[in-house]
């Protein structure tokens, strides 16, 4: 009786995925292509199969996908949440925030000091009441200058909306802004950090404050290139509706 034929010990690779073959099959076992060098049709997909490989990645490609997808969705919330707050680091730009929103008529305006006039340009306190935000009012540098609101009526006040800044055409860059700003009403006082960017922004308290005059305090301020002295532009107070 003659001996069976020896098992090849070759390893072919399969020349259409690259597989690796015992040297005696005539087609791969992967792709089901033929050893010799001509692809085979593939009579089924198997697990070795690269189609079969294709399928069982896209799962996971699809949850990393949807896992990005949710963080950027809850960045996006989050930011959307802190811009509808002032009080603290995030007093953000709020575009239109004036709204319908019920606002407080100021009997006085005090400061606790003025900048001289330049070129014909005053920068009296009365500036940040007057509705135009291309005048300003600029106090003296140095110490914690601060201008006070007298509200004509004792009102719930909910939040300010103020322009930082001198936002007279090329003047924003050139004066000082304040940085961090303190709110006093006639007893509670409230810490806010703003942000240096031109346009108003919305300042709400944490809850409806009952106030006869709000006094604005600037603590730090950024420094302009030219004019030294935190300015303001124009200041309205946000109260409660009445009834």
């Amino acid at each position: 009786m003659s001996s069976p034929p020896e098992a090849d010990p070759r390893l072919v690779a399969c020349p259409t995925c690259g597989a690796p073959n015992a040297g005696s099959r005539t087609s791969c076992g992967r792709c089901h292509a033929d050893l010799a060098g001509d692809p085979a049709t593939a009579q089924g997909v198997g697990e070795d199969d690269p189609g079969a490989e294709g399928e069982a990645e896209r799962p996971s490609s699809l949850l990393i996908a949807t896992t990005v997808i949710a963080v950027l969705a809850g960045i996006a919330v989050l930011v959307a949440l802190l811009s509808a707050r002032g009080v603290g680091p995030l007093a953000t730009d709020a575009g239109d925030v004036l709204g319908d929103a019920e606002l407080a008529p100021i009997a006085a305006v005090r400061a606790s000091s003025e900048r001289r006039p330049s070129d014909d340009v005053s920068y009296v306190a009365e500036h940040v009441v007057d509705g135009d935000a291309s005048t300003a009012w600029v106090a003296e540098d140095g110490g914690e200058p601060w201008i006070e609101l007298e509200l004509a009526d004792v009102g719930e006040v909910t939040g300010l909306v103020l322009w930082n800044g001198n936002q007279a055409d090329d003047a924003f860059g050139r004066h000082d802004r304040i940085a961090e700003l303190r709110i006093e009403t006639d007893d509670r006082a409230f810490e806010v950090d703003l942000l240096d960017s031109r346009g108003p922004l919305a300042i709400d308290l944490p809850e409806p404050v009952p106030a006869s005059q709000v006094r604005l305090v600037a603590e730090e301020v950024f420094s302009g290139d030219e004019v030294p002295g935190p300015a303001l532009s124009r200041v309205v107070v946000r109260v409660l509706p009445e009834g």
